[in-house]
């Protein structure tokens, strides 16, 4: 019976060491198929049509390994083959559920097929999947800061952190979003954190420039940080834009033309670029080219307005026994400026519909032929055969500096809008009124550089022999209604629900003083004489080196010498303002 024994132990003894070798034997199905190296080496060589070939190949023969399907959906998402692409990556997720890569991917894939909400539960499966997964959580701040949802976007960003602080990508982008916040001083010290930890990161330069150059003392730092970004990259077309911008903002607009054709040699569709270089021909009189390229901001991300309509694009031409919706876009002042070819459409034969906003509809109503069907946006339109932007016309019309259709007033305030209206009287011993504003749309991309802050019209406002109407609706200094009480000052905007009220009152108005704002546009529509305070590098329709306007005869301009030198502006406007009250008094007096 010892031998049984014996024979028992040797069996269990090799069977324990059986079982160790086979503890410590790869399983077949984790060791990386042959020809897994040399895929790999293609994709990270960036040779994709090998790369996709290897990697077939390696689903061929190991199609339960799901590695090679998710570097194989990478190469063909490189590839733009997106739907090829996402089928793969979604065969890798059915073989590996929990490939948290993969989830983050395909969340990408998603976004950029604008299947935003698909993209946001990959993002989040990826994340949970592996809890702090930071591309996961950075991929998802920037999805939820697109949508608008910065508060959340905010969260994302900062719990990427809180794995990895020192994650640049991360960084700057809770940069940016902490920016187009307000938040300048938290957004420089996340981007100044990216660029310590990565000095050769031209992208973090580049959200540097974008946050100093909206502080205009600052102005030669958002120069020196974008020419980083492009020391380090020279041919990175976002920084040669911005600093295109940078240069025209500056009056620098030669060098700002050829910043822009350098990104373009580098990117010839980037449509951002071709849009302000569009702006920048329109700015120099180059109207030809300017309209054709302005054709590009329906490609924009800054315009998001674009309708898709199915009907034809309306090509100038007359159009007998047809309907033409001309549809409303952009600001009310390119609506009020461009309200001007509405007339000369309407009798061009066809039937004509008209969008626009609520806010100019009255107006707009009372100044348009009987026969032009009006429609309020976002109303059902009625139907139409042919259709064209607003803001398209003067290229329909092919309109040159000479051309421009200036016969103003083109428009006048609505009879019952004048019969509602406060009847404005100026004080005595002032007997001409000024209406003045300082400030526009704060949402206005370029609010930064044309608004003024109201302190510094006290000198203008010191004017003896002026009472001053106060055209401006919001971003009033605290305690305004108090000083313009003890100084005299009209207020008659508080009843005001639409520009027909405003264009009422303008109508009582001598003169109108003020900011690039819509009442401006109104203003010199009205035909009323309008004084506009300009940035250096003014809105492209002002154009250049000039002290009239074109489009608004009764409209003189007084620019900026300097970048942000307001208060030099405003001496002028104070300077001049004693000789134009009198002239202003004489008429009024010669014609009573």
């Amino acid at each position: 019976m010892m031998w049984i024994a014996v024979a028992v132990g040797v069996l269990l003894g090799l069977a324990l060491v059986y079982a160790v070798r086979r503890r410590r034997r790869v399983r077949p199905e984790a060791r990386p198929p042959d020809g897994y190296a040399i895929a790999l080496g293609h994709y990270e060589a960036g040779r994709q049509a090998e790369a996709e070939t290897a990697l077939r190949q390696v689903v061929r023969a190991r199609p339960e390994f799901p590695d090679a399907r998710f570097k194989l959906a990478n190469t063909l998402a490189e590839l733009g083959r997106l739907d090829e692409a996402e089928a793969m990556y979604r065969q890798a997720l059915r073989l590996k559920p929990d490939f948290h890569q993969v989830h983050n991917n395909l969340g990408n894939l998603l976004r950029s097929k604008g299947l935003r909400d698909e993209a946001e539960a990959c993002f989040r499966r990826g994340i949970d999947c592996q809890a702090d997964f930071p591309e996961a959580l950075m991929n998802l701040g920037i999805l939820l800061a697109e949508d608008g949802r910065a508060k959340e976007a905010e969260d994302a960003f900062r719990r990427a952190l809180r794995g990895n602080p020192d994650h640049v990508d991360v960084l700057y982008n809770l940069a940016l979003l902490l920016g187009g916040g307000g938040r300048l001083d938290e957004a420089e010290a996340a981007c100044r954190h990216a660029l310590r930890l990565s000095p050769g990161s031209a992208l973090a330069a580049n959200v540097l420039g974008t946050l100093l150059v909206r502080q205009p003392e600052r102005i030669a730092e958002a120069e020196a940080a974008y020419r980083q970004a492009l020391a380090i990259q020279p041919d990175f077309p976002e920084a040669l834009n911005n600093l295109g911008a940078l240069c025209r903002l500056t009056g620098r607009w030669q060098e700002a033309e050829a910043a822009y054709r350098q990104a373009l040699k580098v990117d010839p569709g980037h449509v951002v670029v071709l849009d302000n270089l569009a702006h920048l021909h329109l700015l120099q009189g180059h109207f030809e080219q300017g309209w054709a390229e302005m054709e590009y901001r329906w490609l924009t991300d800054r315009n998001r307005e674009f309708r898709g309509f199915f009907q034809p694009r309306w090509d100038g031409k007359a159009f007998l026994g047809k309907t033409l919706l001309v549809h409303y876009e952009q600001g009310a002042g390119d609506g009020i400026q461009f309200f001007r070819y509405l007339p000369k459409v309407a009798a061009m034969g066809g039937r004509l519909v008209v969008e626009c906003p609520a806010s100019l509809y009255r107006l707009f109503r009372d100044n348009l032929p009987a026969e032009v069907r009006l429609v309020r946006c976002q109303e059902a339109l009625p139907d139409f055969d042919l259709y064209c932007p607003l803001m398209s016309l003067p290229l329909a019309f092919q309109t040159r500096l000479e051309t421009i259709p200036a016969n103003v007033p083109y428009l006048k305030p609505p009879a019952e809008a004048v019969a509602n209206c406060p009847l404005l009287t100026a004080r005595p011993g002032a007997q001409v009124l000024v209406g003045v504003l300082w400030a526009g749309n704060p949402g206005h991309h370029n609010d930064r550089n044309r608004s003024l802050d109201f302190s510094l019209l006290e000198p203008l406002l010191a004017t003896p022999g002026v009472t001053w109407a106060i055209l401006q609706l919001e971003r009033r200094p605290e305690g305004f209604e108090r000083l313009a009480a003890s100084s005299g000052w009209l207020d008659p905007m508080g009843g005001v629900k639409d520009f027909a009220d405003t264009a009422a009152i303008i109508a009582q108005l001598d003169l109108v003083v003020g900011v690039d704002t819509s009442v401006i546009h109104l203003a010199g529509a009205l035909g009323k004489p309008v004084w506009l305070l300009l940035p250096l590098m003014p809105d492209w329709r002002w154009l250049l080196g000039r002290e009239d306007s074109p489009w608004y005869p009764g409209i003189r301009l007084f620019r900026q010498s300097e970048y942000n030198a307001w208060p030099e502006v405003v001496r002028r406007v104070a300077c001049a303002l004693p000789t134009e009250r009198d002239a202003l008094l004489h008429s009024k007096l010669g014609t009573t």
